[in-house]
């Protein structure tokens, strides 16, 4: 019997679609990873280390203002749409027809056609 707490890949779905795939070769790998500011943080290459103090430099104390810690689960609530989901972010997640399609209802409370970040090194 395969044991299941190695990481090892014991299935892929709709294999056949995928062709002969080794699944010895796509398992689970260890990462490196660090729980700060209510955040789990992972470095992608294995056996590679960071510093997180450094990587995230000022936007640690922003990260840190925010205390996600104290944060608790209070539901999970789930929509089965079926759509694709680029449409769904090209339609959901942008703001330029605010002030002609939303005039007198989002774009009298939202900026829109706006995107404003701040920067803090490598991360924004």
């Amino acid at each position: 019997m395969q044991r299941l707490d190695k990481g090892d890949l014991i299935s892929v779905p709709k294999e056949d679609h995928f062709g002969d795939v080794d699944k010895s070769c796509h398992g689970l790998i260890k990462l490196s990873a660090e729980e700060k500011h209510g955040l789990l943080w992972v470095h992608p290459q294995a056996g590679a280390n960071f510093n997180l103090t450094e990587l995230l430099g000022d936007l640690g104390d922003e990260l840190d203002s925010w205390d996600y810690s104290s944060l608790t689960l209070g539901a999970v609530e789930r929509y089965e749409t079926p759509m694709n989901w680029k449409l769904a972010i090209d339609t959901f997640g942008e703001t330029y027809q605010f002030n002609v399609l939303h005039k007198n209802t989002l774009a009298n409370d939202l900026y829109g056609n706006v995107q404003c970040y701040d920067t803090y090194k490598n991360n924004h």
